[in-house]
Formats: C-alpha cells, sequence, structure tokens
C-alpha cells in the first residue's frame, strides 16, 4: 500500500486548509519588512516582548510590567525579529516573531501572536496569544515552516494537526501539545495537568 510520508500529509493539509484564499507561498507578501516601518515594528515588539520573553530575573506574571523591568524586556526584545505580521480590518493583529535558538549549530524558533493593540502599538495589549510556539531549527526551515503556520493561524484554522504528538517525523510546534497550553487570561503557557514537579515545589514553598 502506497504511504504518505508525515511531511507530504501536512503539507496537504495545509494547502487544502488555506487553498480557499492563500497557498503557503503567498506568505512572502505578509512579510514584515514590507508591512511595517522600523519604529511600528519596534513599538510592537515592546508590547508583545513581556509575554512572549523569557521573566527577567526576579520578575513573575503579575509584575512583569514594572518599570524595574524595562531594561532587561528591552534587551529580551532586541534579541527577537518580527518576521510576518497582518493586521485585520477588525483590528487584530496577527505576526511570527522569531529569535535564535541557544544553540551549538545556526537555528531560530518562531512564535505565532494574535493581539488587540491598546491606545498604541507599544501600549499593553487589550487581548494577546500565543497559537505555536515552533521547535528549533535551521533558518530556511523556519521561515518556510513559519509562514505556513501563519497563514494558517491568520485564517483561524485549526493548527492541531501540527502538535508534536500529531505531526509525525516532521517538526512543526512545539507548544501547544498534549500536555501544554496558553492561558489567555495569565497570558503565558500552562500546563493542562499539574506537574509532579511543581507540586513538589508548591509543598516544599508552604
Amino acid at each position: 500500500m502506497f504511504r504518505f510520508s508525515s511531511f507530504l500529509l501536512i503539507s496537504l493539509f495545509a494547502f487544502l486548509a488555506v487553498s480557499c484564499s492563500e497557498k503557503p507561498e503567498d506568505a512572502g507578501a505578509y512579510r514584515a519588512s514590507l508591512q511595517l516601518d522600523e519604529a511600528s515594528a519596534q513599538a510592537l515588539m515592546t508590547s508583545g516582548i513581556r509575554y512572549a520573553g523569557r521573566l527577567p530575573a526576579g520578575a513573575t506574571i503579575q509584575t512583569r510590567y514594572e518599570a524595574r523591568f524595562d531594561a532587561d524586556y528591552a534587551e529580551t526584545a532586541a534579541e527577537h525579529r518580527i518576521d510576518y505580521f497582518y493586521r485585520s480590518p477588525d483590528d487584530r493583529v496577527f505576526m511570527v516573531i522569531s529569535r535564535d535558538a541557544r544553540s551549538l549549530h545556526s537555528r531560530r524558533l518562531a512564535t505565532g501572536i494574535e493581539l488587540i493593540p491598546g491606545d498604541s502599538l507599544s501600549a499593553r495589549p487589550l487581548a494577546y496569544a500565543e497559537h505555536f510556539r515552533t521547535w528549533a531549527m535551521a533558518p530556511d526551515e523556519l521561515d518556510r515552516k513559519a509562514g505556513e503556520l501563519f497563514l494558517l493561524m491568520k485564517a483561524g484554522a485549526d493548527l492541531s494537526p501540527f502538535y508534536p504528538e500529531n505531526s509525525g517525523d516532521e517538526e512543526y510546534i512545539e507548544f501547544p501539545n498534549a500536555e501544554v497550553l496558553f492561558d489567555t487570561q495569565t497570558r503565558s503557557w500552562v500546563r493542562d495537568e499539574p506537574h509532579p514537579l511543581d507540586t513538589l515545589r508548591e509543598l516544599r514553598n508552604q
């Protein structure tokens, strides 16, 4: 019996999911370099990095907007760039940001973000969600896969075929997965069920 590889099946899914409007190769039209000037890109990064970036030492989800962490977040923002961008007629922003992975080889990873801006692009978003974080991969591979995921995200398509438990030997999305999801209330990634180590830490801190 003829069998498709995981890559072919996922590519076929991506093509069908956007075939009514856009094809994977159309992602190039949404490159941030074509859509945003430098000031707007910097303002958007300032807005999103408080959630997409790592927490500075001493910061918590509740305190991450305090001014004492501004320098830390500015440094983290400088490590990222916006690769893809789209602003919908109803004022929703979709973007993919990426950064170098901590790796011995040249690898990058990306985050797919949807937000509703505040009073300005740099202000705290009225709403914020991360639809995916990718595995670290070679830059060219990431650019292609992030572009596919971006088109699906902005179209409101189901991304679950690209989750690690569904994508077979082809790596796309690391989060969300069967255990980790994005909580739009705290604007952070959380475990669907408490992890034993988390429970142990809580007990030790009581």
